[in-house]
């Protein structure tokens, strides 16, 4: 399964080692999704506190996140959907030990 998603998504190779363990490895790779978004939210310790951070695009434009769905067994209704993380780029580094993918706009047409 990484390696369809990796040439899919060639900036994506090198952090998918999360979707080969269970339960992940285990979804059909037609489950692959785009989570729309503006932003997501890191929770920084600040000693036994944890603080939202938000985190968004420089244009604030909306982006995709990598995800996988799971559907009913129909395969008509979405129960449910994971967020694929990965490490964390220089930006959310000092906040959070990883963060979501997130896509390219030509990565999101593969």
């Amino acid at each position: 399964m990484a390696k369809y998603f990796a040439r899919s998504c060639p900036r994506c190779s090198g952090y998918l080692g999360i979707v080969t363990r269970k339960p992940a490895r285990n979804i059909p790779l037609q489950r692959r999704c785009i989570i729309p978004a503006d932003g997501f939210y890191e929770w920084r310790k600040e000693g036994r506190r944890k603080v939202p951070m938000g985190v968004h695009l420089k244009d604030r434009q909306p982006f995709g996140l990598a995800g996988l769905r799971v559907a009913k067994p129909d395969g008509k209704h979405v129960v449910s959907f994971a967020i694929i993380t990965t490490e964390p780029n220089e930006v959310v580094r000092p906040v959070h030990n990883r963060m979501p993918v997130i896509l390219r706009p030509e990565d999101e047409e593969q």
